[in-house]
């Protein structure tokens, strides 16, 4: 079972990923890399991350998502 230490220390290490993602990530605005990052977490957790984990797993997974949009081309407008 989580105890709520493991909880609050998960959420603040979840904090501390998604702002170095959103200033590390110049190649997109912070709100893509942000939504990346929540998209990452809540995958994490529906396939059972548990806790202490999740950061570290989210963080993988938001940086692939990141990478793989940095290579899609994307259409001009105008």
């Amino acid at each position: 079972m989580t105890t709520t230490d493991e909880i609050r220390r998960a959420n603040e290490l979840l904090l501390q990923t998604a702002a170095r993602l959103a200033q590390e990530n110049d190649r997109v605005p912070a709100g893509v890399a942000l939504r990346s990052f929540s998209r990452a977490v809540r995958m994490a957790r529906l396939a059972g991350c548990p806790a202490g984990q999740l950061p570290v797993e989210a963080e993988r997974v938001a940086r692939q998502m990141l990478a793989l949009r940095s290579e899609v081309p994307r259409p001009r407008q105008g």
